[in-house]
């Protein structure tokens, strides 16, 4: 549905389109606290089709017919196809020696945001500052609560990002584990569906 909030009209969510990707790629850099998007597509633009933030992986909420924030989320299944494009595309890219070095960093932070069966994992949530605290980041996340079929709503969080934080625990979600990547620390956070 729509809303309207300090005179602006929100109008519905809906499935990204690739006519999206230059804004959902905005967005998801934006959302990128781990750096990867960057690092993925330094030496080719147009790797973000082909890698995790895929379009068919994303919904977004309009206003006045532009994208005012989207969101980014998989189910493992979905997951898993999305980082063997990601890697197939890094080798493409990058070649097999620089590939092999950024392997151990992917792998990593792979392994700590590992996720299971009976969970949705929320990978990238953004919004542009203009249309913050105007319920776009809360749609995005009901949708994907009421959505996605799985028993808990899982994210990870910069442990710094300290207003990103609070947003989720005004949502319901509490706050499972700390892990860190390339010196920076992050919080799992959940919210139990069902």
């Amino acid at each position: 549905g729509s809303y309207k909030r300090s005179g602006m009209m929100i109008v519905g969510l809906r499935p990204a389109r690739s006519d999206d990707l230059a804004v959902i790629t905005d967005l998801a850099k934006m959302s990128d606290e781990q750096g990867i998007l960057e690092m993925v597509t330094s030496n080719d633009p147009g790797l973000m089709e082909k890698a995790v933030f895929a379009v068919d992986q994303a919904w977004v909420v309009e206003s006045q017919g532009t994208v005012v924030g989207a969101a980014f989320g998989y189910d493992r299944q979905a997951s898993r196809r999305a980082s063997w494009r990601t890697f197939h595309a890094l080798l493409n890219v990058y070649g097999v020696s620089h590939f092999l070095k950024i392997l151990p960093a992917l792998i990593k932070l792979g392994w700590r945001t590992r996720f299971g069966n009976k969970e949705f994992y929320l990978s990238n949530i953004a919004v542009f500052p203009k249309y913050r605290g105007l319920g776009v980041g809360a749609n995005l996340m009901h949708h994907f609560e009421k959505t996605c079929g799985k028993e808990r709503l899982i994210l990870d969080v910069a442990g710094e990002n300290t207003k990103a934080i609070r947003f989720y625990e005004r949502l319901g979600y509490r706050r499972e584990r700390s892990w860190h990547f390339l010196g920076k620390r992050y919080l799992r956070m959940v919210k139990q569906l069902k």
